[in-house]
């Protein structure tokens, strides 16, 4: 899923990263927007909670954020998190129920 949204923007662009605009279309093209009514704010929160970014987007509305692909597993558990939101459910189940609904 990575390697495939991080090379969305530009071909030949490095597969190490993923910017805003592909988390943006991996999110689209997944039906997270329509099956959870996310938000381009609340997609974007998640994308910086993921990098530990907190105050993203606070201040400089043309700075462009990149994940690795480390951050961009923060990103999913962060993800899994919101929309799953049973509190007694433990986050690997959480991950799986998002993962299996998005594939």
């Amino acid at each position: 899923m990575f390697a495939h949204f991080a090379q969305a923007e530009e071909q030949g662009q490095s597969l190490d990263t993923m910017d805003t605009a592909e988390w943006m279309q991996l999110a689209q093209q997944c039906g997270l927007v329509e099956q959870y009514g996310l938000t381009k704010s609340t997609l974007l929160r998640i994308f910086a909670a993921g990098l530990q970014e907190e105050g993203f987007g606070a201040h400089d509305h043309e700075v462009e954020l990149e994940a690795s692909f480390e951050e961009f597993l923060e990103m999913i558990v962060v993800l899994a998190t919101y929309v799953v939101r049973d509190p007694f459910l433990p986050t690997h189940n959480k991950i799986t129920r998002l993962l299996d609904r998005i594939s």
